[in-house]
Order: C-alpha cells, then sequence, then structure tokens
C-alpha cells in the first residue's frame, strides 16, 4: 500500500505481511516493511516466497501497477460518498467480470471478481499480483 493509503487506514492491517511503499526515507511503522519504491516492495515479497500479492492503493500504486496486475477483487457499493482520491478505470479490453455476486440492505453492494483476458499469456512468475480495492 501507498504511504496515503496507509495513513487513511490509521493502521497495519493484522494477519498478513505490510508493505507501505513511500519516498519519505526517515518513515517507519512498526510492524511494516517499508519500501521506497514499488520494484523494492514487489522484490522484497517475491524474494520471502510470497505467492500473490495485493495492491490496496491508493491511486499512484494502482496505476503503476495496472501493467502487473492478474486479477482485480473489487467491492462497488451503490452509494455517493465524498472523495478526492479515486482508483483508475479497469481497462474493459483486458479485463472481463468472472464472479459477480450483489448484495442489498442497509448499504447495498456488488463484490465483483475481474480476470486478465490473456491470462495465459500474461502470467508470470515476477508477475503473481492483484488489486484488492473497495470503491
Amino acid at each position: 500500500m501507498g504511504r496515503k493509503t496507509y495513513e487513511s487506514i490509521g493502521r497495519i492491517l493484522p494477519g498478513r505481511k505490510n508493505v507501505i511503499i513511500t519516498r519519505r526515507e526517515e518513515f517507519s511503522v512498526p510492524g511494516a516493511h517499508i519500501s521506497h519504491s514499488l520494484d523494492d516492495a514487489l522484490n522484497t515479497l517475491r524474494a520471502e516466497g510470497h505467492r500473490e500479492i495485493f495492491i490496496i492503493g491508493g491511486r499512484q500504486v494502482f496505476r503503476d501497477t495496472m501493467g502487473l496486475i492478474d486479477r482485480i477483487y473489487l467491492t462497488r457499493v451503490h452509494r455517493d460518498y465524498d472523495g478526492d482520491t479515486f482508483m483508475p478505470p479497469i481497462p474493459e479490453n483486458e479485463f472481463t467480470v468472472v464472479f459477480e455476486e450483489k448484495h442489498s440492505g442497509d448499504i447495498p453492494f456488488t463484490f465483483l471478481i475481474y480476470d486478465r483476458k490473456d491470462l495465459k499469456e500474461h502470467k508470470h512468475p515476477d508477475r503473481p499480483v492483484t488489486w484488492m480495492r473497495g470503491s
């Protein structure tokens, strides 16, 4: 995750390796690995044997990983909320919906899974990368 995403959450996420990407050399968070570039973050996770890497934001990290990802887990909330940061659009010519589950209730939402259309050609041992994001 990017530093701003970490700051918006306000804590590391339990039960997983947390990597925060920032250009700030002095930045540190107990319990998290700090990387100063996307390449450093991905290389660290791969060296530790992580088979699937989840990207949870923010905007710049999503933009920088678009060419690397194979799958997107997306929760689309069917309400309008104020916000100043948005995930880039999913290129429909590159991804297809492989799962969709609608939920009603106080806050209706749809959970979607997108896979890259050319997954067999795209899948690469250096690219086990997935977006996970609500919108």
